[in-house]
């Protein structure tokens, strides 16, 4: 009987890679108004409560970076979404954003910074959302629609970054095992 448990930062990096592949698409201009359902289920449900469960099941293991990290995108996404469900009604864009993302910009940079001797991926994932919050924050206060582009495309290679890692933590839980 094997009694290790499943790794949940496959699962988390793999939500962050969905809820942050369907935020950057709209970002990077591939939609011309972002579907508010789509922010419900993607943002709420996966970005929001998968990943913050996540990062509770990461604290239970020990792991004071994974903690931090998907507790902070959980808390992200379900705020924004609701932000945007509750922005719908009144055709309105808040400009609060660009400090919500200033904020998280911050915490990204931080952890970023905390983080280093982790692995390169690892690096690379944090770099990219630390500039993508930090181009959105910009976009949102000068309104300079490039700002969003870049911040869109950004994201998209933060998202393929995400998956690399939640492929790479499932193949490295499997060979743990295989040898087990």
């Amino acid at each position: 009987m094997n009694d290790k448990l499943a790794n949940p930062k496959v699962v988390g990096y793999a939500a962050i890679f969905i809820t942050g592949w369907m935020y950057s698409m709209y970002n990077a201009g591939w939609f011309m108004q972002q579907p508010t359902h789509l922010d419900l289920v993607t943002g709420m449900i996966i970005g929001g409560v998968l990943v913050a469960v996540v990062g509770i099941l990461s604290f239970f293991r020990g792991e004071t970076y994974e903690t931090s990290l998907f507790l902070g995108l959980g808390a992200f996404f379900f705020t924004v979404s609701l932000t945007y469900m509750q922005s719908a009604g009144n055709n309105m864009v808040s400009a609060d954003h660009g400090w919500l993302h200033i904020v998280f910009a911050v915490f990204f940079f931080y952890l970023w910074l905390g983080a280093m001797k982790k692995g390169l991926f690892v690096n690379l994932f944090l770099l990219g959302l630390w500039l993508t919050f930090l181009a959105l924050a910009i976009s949102n206060w000068t309104t300079a629609l490039f700002l969003t582009y870049i911040a869109g495309y950004l994201g998209l290679i933060t998202s393929l970054l995400a998956a690399w890692l939640s492929v790479s933590d499932m193949l490295s839980a499997e060979t743990d095992t295989a040898g087990a």
